[in-house]
């Protein structure tokens, strides 16, 4: 573990930090991996992570970097990347090619716009009396 306040990620794993997950109705053949490169990149993720499919213990599926990724109930494996959702199906016993990754919704346009804050959010509720402690002999 390397921590540098300057750099463009603040720690980082060496090696990096694994987790897996086994396939819901496959797990003897598939695991979704997650690698956890780093913590607080600059103008970026909290975590910076990559995610890949591993089947008998070789990534069949590399999906470099990305935010999320997770199993299905139906097998299917999710991820998002680049601001974007996708779907890759699991078939008749098998995960399709990464190429066959459906886009289901991207959100890249979208920005955060100012809200004024309403009336009621604009002072902090006042705090209650602490209770006294009685001290019994």
């Amino acid at each position: 573990m390397k921590d540098d306040f300057d750099a463009q990620v603040w720690i980082t794993f060496n090696p990096p930090i694994i987790w897996e997950k086994l396939h819901p109705l496959a797990p003897q053949q598939y695991a979704l991996r997650m690698e956890i490169q780093g913590l607080k990149e600059k103008n970026g993720p909290w975590y910076v992570t990559e995610h890949a499919v591993v089947s008998s213990g070789v990534v069949s599926h590399n999906l470099g970097r990305t935010d999320w990724a997770e199993w299905s109930a139906s097998g299917d494996l999710l991820y998002s990347k680049d601001a974007s959702l996708y779907r890759l199906r699991y078939d008749r016993g098998a995960l399709l090619p990464l190429s066959d990754a459906r886009q289901l919704i991207e959100l890249s346009e979208l920005t955060f716009s100012p809200v004024e804050a309403p009336g009621f959010a604009e002072q902090w509720p006042p705090c209650p009396r602490k209770r006294r402690r009685r001290n019994f002999v």
